[in-house]
């Protein structure tokens, strides 16, 4: 190896020992920023690699509150046909039925509740969706 160092120096028209240390210290700098350069590169490939990394982890967890989501608005739905039978049931029962009616009612308003919940939900998790695909590209 000194070998080489000693024929690379030869070919460099350098004649004096100032001049020598001088191309020295100037190899030593691009020794220096070649290896901080490649130190930086490869910390920077494992940060990518970690935020690649995390966006699959979130893609697997937006798909799973997307099926969440759905099952809420499967609910709701189940809800609402709840509350129908019960109005029509309280209807059938006549003045013994009205306490049933506002049972029947409430019912109808928390299903309409979750239905907006889920479709907000569904909504931000598309917008959610959208951009972390944006991120893995």
């Amino acid at each position: 190896d000194e070998n080489r160092y000693i024929e690379a120096l030869n070919k460099v028209s350098v004649k004096t020992k100032d001049e020598i240390n001088a191309a020295a210290g100037l190899l030593g700098d691009v020794i220096n920023m070649f290896v901080r350069s490649s130190y930086l590169l490869s910390k920077d490939e494992g940060i990518v690699g970690g935020i690649r990394e995390n966006i699959e982890k979130a893609t697997a967890q937006i798909a799973v509150v997307n099926e969440c989501s759905k099952q809420i608005g499967a609910f709701g739905s189940r809800q609402k046909i709840l509350s129908l039978n019960a109005s029509i049931e309280a209807a059938r029962a006549g003045d013994a039925g009205k306490g049933f009616a506002v049972v029947a009612t409430e019912v109808q308003k928390l299903a309409d509740g979750m239905s907006q919940a889920s479709f907000d939900i569904n909504k931000a998790l598309k917008e959610l969706t959208t951009t972390v695909n944006s991120l893995n590209k």
